[in-house]
């Protein structure tokens, strides 16, 4: 009885493997990542992207840009781990770039209080969680400017994602669709 192929025979001390199956070359190429020296990877992006402000140079047209990055939590509004910290130096530096940027995230008590210049902009309805009311603020260290999902059904919580006892708030999924369909609201009302 013959054994699968998948199965290695030992004979006089050595292996026998089965032989491969001869694949395309163009099968094979899909399948394998092309690795390109790292050096030649960052020439090709510095140069397209040189390209494409010599366009824009060209034409005489100023660029502008706007960003809301959407995040669960910023630094010094509220806390939990590296995405805080990551999402405040973020906005910090495109803004000092002369970027317009906006950070949106849930309106927790905690970032209720630390926000500087509280007011409110907008009613939302028809989110995942239910009604929400949009808050405009500022950050109180580097004054960039941040939006306030207020839904304190879902955000007025003791913990950012887990309750006391450390387990995960049954509703998570709920809380945050509710904050990307903000996002997406709101961006599609400003376009």
């Amino acid at each position: 009885m013959k054994k699968p192929p998948a199965f290695q025979r030992e004979r006089h001390g050595e292996i026998q493997r089965p032989a491969l199956q001869h694949k395309p070359a163009a099968a094979a190429r899909i399948f394998r990542p092309r690795r390109a020296h790292p050096l030649l990877n960052r020439h090709v992006a510095e140069s397209r992207r040189t390209v494409q402000v010599q366009k824009f140079v060209s034409l005489g047209a100023t660029l502008s840009l706007n960003v809301l990055l959407v995040a669960s939590e910023a630094l010094p509004l509220a806390k939990s781990g590296g995405l805080g910290d990551m999402v405040s130096a973020y906005a910090a530096a495109l803004r000092d770039a002369g970027v317009d940027v906006s950070i949106l995230m849930p309106a927790y008590p905690e970032a209720l209080e630390r926000a500087l210049d509280v007011a409110p902009v907008a009613r939302m309805t028809g989110l995942p969680g239910g009604d929400a009311r949009l808050l405009r603020a500022r950050m109180p260290d580097t004054g960039v400017t941040v939006l306030l999902l207020q839904m304190d059904h879902l955000f007025a919580r003791e913990g950012l994602y887990r309750d006391p006892q450390g387990r995960d708030y049954l509703d998570n999924l709920t809380r945050f669709a509710s904050l990307a369909a903000a996002a997406h609201a709101y961006r599609a009302r400003r376009a």
